[in-house]
């Protein structure tokens, strides 16, 4: 539902028309005798103690403009990064590791700003981010966006606006966000360890295939299995099983790179995530990883009086994305498919470091059966039947 507000002072014949989507305006302190800015810095002061700074991707291509709304932002503790273009903000978009209210100018650059909404709607549908998107514009931009509400825009700033309405909009944006965050989380992560849930293990690959696609970069994937867990669970019983495998994956997920992922599959295997790592140097992180449980393993037995120490096998696979945009669904469904077998997993010292190229070119069953230290996986060809 889109409301419409007048607001200013008539007997200057200043007047103002308002907008907002989905009731954003309800609080929005209006006044008719000129102390509205006042009240409206006041007011964001108070909504914003004793949070944490909230972060702004803003389109300006002018860099005066910019600079004056990165300043108005930076008083009340927002992180404003700017962008010149749309098309520049959906390439960093890609990137983001934390979470960004959009500010998008209706007004075009390279493409204009609804067109900017649409494509990043329909790229991030499959994605963990949802940004909230503030569309600045003018009357006619406003005139548009009313005739669509289903164009994917969260809220809308009318220039000129009132001093301190920026900041407003995107403190009420933050907190849908935040809240959006909260429950987005308990689904793909477990909180207390960092280490994301089967779901979000396979929206995570679904997100950095379609990164690496677009930036024609490599990733790697290692499914790491905790064998001799069922003798833990026999002979000390499975609470202690239990504690074991969380540990031991905390100590890998806590020795990983920033960036990398590490999520859990079902008991005793997980599968690591690792942006932008070749065969090499996943051979390097793993060697890593194995010393790391190697000490854990050190430190149960001296302080405890288990002695059965865990045994990590992998599956390790680096996935070089070269096929067709149409085909992303189905590659995402041929590495999970890979991700989810049960067999193939051997000790470190023995394991075969593969890189796979995901073509349309080559036969599906590739990534099945037999594979090569370096080869093609077809994408384009139709998956084959549970009754195959």
């Amino acid at each position: 539902m889109l409301h419409f507000f007048m607001s200013g002072d008539m007997r200057r014949g200043h007047v103002r028309l308002l907008f907002s989507r989905c009731g954003l305006l309800d609080d929005y302190p209006a006044t008719l005798d000129g102390t509205d800015g006042v009240e409206m810095e006041s007011k964001i002061a108070e909504d914003s103690k004793g949070e944490h700074v909230a972060s702004v991707l803003l389109i300006e291509p002018d860099a005066g403009m910019a600079r004056a709304m990165d300043s108005e932002l930076s008083r009340d503790h927002f992180a404003v990064r700017v962008v010149r273009s749309h098309l520049g903000a959906l390439g960093i978009i890609e990137d983001l590791r934390e979470p960004h209210v959009v500010l998008v100018p209706a007004e075009a650059t390279d493409i204009d700003g609804f067109d900017f909404v649409h494509l990043l709607r329909h790229r991030n549908r499959f994605l963990s981010q949802s940004l909230p998107i503030i569309m600045i514009g003018s009357g006619d931009n406003f005139a548009r966006i009313a005739r669509n509400d289903d164009s994917g825009i969260d809220d809308f700033l009318l220039r000129p606006y009132f001093p301190g309405e920026l900041a407003w909009r995107v403190s009420k944006a933050w907190k849908v966000l935040e809240k959006r965050r909260q429950l987005a989380t308990l689904e793909y992560m477990d909180t207390s360890s960092g280490i994301l849930t089967t779901a979000g293990l396979k929206r995570a690959i679904h997100e950095e295939l379609n990164k690496s696609f677009r930036k024609q970069a490599c990733f790697s994937l290692t499914v790491i299995a905790f064998h001799r867990l069922e003798d833990v669970h026999l002979n000390y019983g499975l609470m202690m099983a239990e504690w074991m495998e969380r540990d031991v994956s905390v100590k890998v997920r806590l020795s990983l790179r920033s960036y990398d992922r590490l999520g859990k599959i079902d008991f005793g295997r997980y599968c690591l995530l690792a942006p932008d790592l070749d065969r090499d140097h996943l051979q390097l992180l793993i060697n890593r990883l194995a010393r790391q449980v190697r000490d854990w393993n050190e430190s149960v037995i001296s302080n405890s009086h288990i002695r059965t120490p865990l045994e990590p096998k992998i599956r390790p696979l680096t996935v070089l994305p070269r096929f067709d945009q149409p085909h992303l669904t189905k590659a995402v469904t041929l590495l999970w498919d890979w991700v989810q077998r049960r067999e193939g997993h051997v000790d470190i010292a023995r394991a075969n470091f593969f890189e796979i190229a995901l073509t349309p070119k080559v036969a599906l069953d590739h990534l099945l059966s037999g594979l090569s230290p370096s080869g093609d996986i077809s994408v384009d060809q139709e998956m084959p039947s549970p009754s195959a």
